[in-house]
């Protein structure tokens, strides 16, 4: 979508592909001037090009400031061309504060599991990318994703990217472990002991198989 500014350049939002380009006059082209080429977050400071957002919006003012409206929040560039959140929050808002203080998105799966004595709800934000956690009555967190929309890593992070497509299941054991699949190719875990992605079922090979005995 394009977007004029009130200082007369022209700007493309891409929601797909996740950036904010300006039109360049000198090439004839857009130049990439915010995003990372990918869906997500970011933190303040980050540099604007090294940033993963989700655009829905832009104004310009007529100095050229840029007014970003980044999945729910409204962000700027500051002078050093980082980052910066002005109002808002966030629609993944309250991680160390009450459950009932924080924000969500498009929850699309809940689950309940004992810790000791304690009982913990855990649920998949799909918009946001996330597996959030909480006691009853207690302060929620982020468990895996980091709000980024890329595949997930056999063998990396939890806590990074997590991505699961259309197909917003879990599954979790009495370790409260968190399991996730690709339907028809195989199942994955966030393994809460190491911190790390395994492959835990079926066939990672990308070839699509139907049942079988045997396999």
């Amino acid at each position: 979508r394009m977007v004029q500014g009130m200082n007369g350049e022209l700007y493309a939002i891409s929601q797909a592909a996740a950036e904010i380009k300006k039109y360049n006059t000198s090439t004839n082209s857009f130049d990439v001037i915010i995003g990372a080429g990918t869906r997500g977050t970011c933190a303040d400071g980050t540099a604007a090009t090294s940033c993963r957002i989700s655009p829905w919006d832009l104004f310009v003012s007529t100095t050229g400031t840029i007014y970003l409206l980044d999945n729910g929040v409204v962000r700027t560039i500051d002078a050093s061309g980082n980052i910066q959140t002005l109002y808002l929050q966030s629609l993944s808002y309250g991680d160390g504060g009450l459950a009932t203080n924080a924000r969500f998105n498009q929850v699309k799966n809940l689950k309940m599991w004992r810790d000791g004595a304690t009982d913990k709800i855990v649920l998949f934000d799909m918009a946001e990318k996330r597996v959030r956690e909480f006691p009853v009555d207690g302060n929620v967190s982020t468990i895996v994703g980091d709000g980024s929309d890329e595949s997930i890593s056999i063998g990396g992070s939890i806590t990074g990217t997590m991505s699961v497509g259309t197909y917003p299941h879990i599954g979790l054991d009495s370790s409260g472990n968190i399991y996730s699949y690709r339907p028809g190719l195989f199942v994955y875990t966030a393994n809460r002991s190491t911190g790390l992605w395994e492959h835990w079922l079926g066939n990672y090979s990308g070839t699509l198989y139907t049942v079988a005995d045997g396999l």
